[in-house]
């Protein structure tokens, strides 16, 4: 291995090799971790947005429900009115 490195210039070009070669992994180190803290922000306003959705769905279905039990409910009533006019009217 010493015969390899004969001189003090190339022991500081493979230095500097070694030293970028790191430089490149750090920085992709970094940009993956960036990637995924973006990845993970975006969840999050993803999952937001579901519960938005959620939310919205619920209200709309309750309102169905409490609507339609009021017509249900209207239309009982409809009818027992209906029922009682045919029963005054044979008497």
């Amino acid at each position: 291995m010493t015969k390899f490195f004969k001189s003090p210039t190339q022991i500081s070009i493979l230095l500097i090799a070694i030293f970028l070669i790191s430089i490149l992994e750090f920085s992709q180190a970094v940009s993956s971790e960036n990637l995924l803290m973006a990845d993970i922000s975006s969840d999050d306003d993803s999952t937001d947005v579901q519960e938005e959705r959620r939310s919205s769905n619920f209200k709309k279905l309750r309102h169905f429900l409490l609507t339609s039990n009021a017509e249900q409910r209207a239309a009982k009533r409809d009818q027992q009115e209906f029922y009682k006019r045919q029963l005054v009217n044979k008497l």
